[in-house]
């Protein structure tokens, strides 16, 4: 081959190449816009809980420490009743991009819309058709896309500040009626109200002039085991690779998630199995007449609710 031929060949392969990365992928301005479009459907697709687009554009290289690609497409595609993100800021690297953006969501009937600022979530060029970006990693900060616990909005300072004045031990002021004297008016009688002394773990001690013994004293409460076990509800089940998580609605309406081993129920019920459509809670229920300090573990299962789905 003629040393001219060659150097002709070679010229067209660089030429070809670059013109491929140029024209098929685009420079940077086309790679930010395509950012934005796949960022965009990937909104839209949580915001209708659209499971199939959201799960398409998971990249296939997805990890994460705490959440695994499945149980997030589930997260995302939970019931909301706003969502609106907005990128503030693009860096490119090669076929890496880092983002900033805003996010705004409410999930749940009663939730309020949040405010989430994310820096640093990932996305990567997909191999075989590179105009498609797809998410590659969460960033750091972004606990509310780890969870599908209901994110809240900070109480507000007043009642922060009201609520410090009246103390850890303060009672709740109820809605003044017609016919009652004014607070100023009234002098303070201990008459119903309990002991300021009293531990609060022995308040589960109190059941109309009857004694209720305490399972667990010197554990630590978590915030589930305020309620009384049957008066949560289990609303669906969240798989996640041998590690399922239950989605529990509060009395109040508040979303919580539960895993195995976490403690809920005033029982001192302990989560031992997670299955596809209930959870299995194995309570330390004290019966009539047996002696103190004596607990008989009972199991109850909680069933997600033909309604629920």
């Amino acid at each position: 081959m003629k040393p001219k031929l060659v150097i002709v060949i070679c010229v067209v392969a660089v030429v070809g190449y670059f013109g491929y990365n140029t024209f098929m992928k685009g420079g940077p301005e086309v790679d930010k816009k395509n950012i934005r479009d796949s960022f965009q459907a990937m909104s839209v697709a949580i915001a209708t809980k659209n499971k199939i687009v959201v799960k398409n554009l998971l990249s296939k290289t997805f990890s994460d420490k705490v959440v695994g690609d499945k149980e997030l497409v589930d997260i995302l595609t939970m019931s909301r009743k706003l969502y609106d993100a907005k990128i503030k800021s693009i860096n490119l690297q090669g076929d890496l991009a880092t983002i900033a953006y805003t996010r705004t969501e409410a999930r749940g009937e009663d939730g309020s819309p949040v405010v989430s600022r994310i820096r640093g979530e990932t996305w990567i060029r997909d191999e075989k058709n590179p105009m498609v970006w797809r998410l590659h990693r969460l960033a750091a900060n972004d606990k509310w896309f780890r969870t599908a616990k209901i994110p809240m909005q900070a109480e507000p300072k007043v009642v922060a500040e009201k609520s410090k004045a009246e103390g850890v031990l303060g009672t709740l002021e109820k809605e003044k009626k017609p016919g009652e004297t004014a607070p100023g008016d009234r002098r303070y009688t201990a008459v119903g109200k309990r002991d300021p002394f009293m531990p609060l773990i022995a308040l589960e001690a109190s059941v109309e002039g009857g004694s209720r013994e305490v399972c667990d004293p010197d554990r630590p409460r978590d915030l589930l085991e305020s309620y009384e076990l049957l008066s949560l509800k289990l609303s669906g089940i969240i798989g996640a690779e041998g590690k399922p998580m239950a989605l529990i609605e509060a009395p109040d309406g508040k979303g919580y998630t539960v895993r195995e081993n976490m403690y809920l129920g005033k029982s001192c019920g302990r989560v031992i199995e997670i299955r596809s459509d209930e959870m299995v809670v194995l309570e330390k229920i004290h019966k009539p007449g047996s002696l103190r300090g004596v607990f008989e573990p009972t199991e109850t299962i909680l069933k997600i609710r033909p309604e629920e789905g």
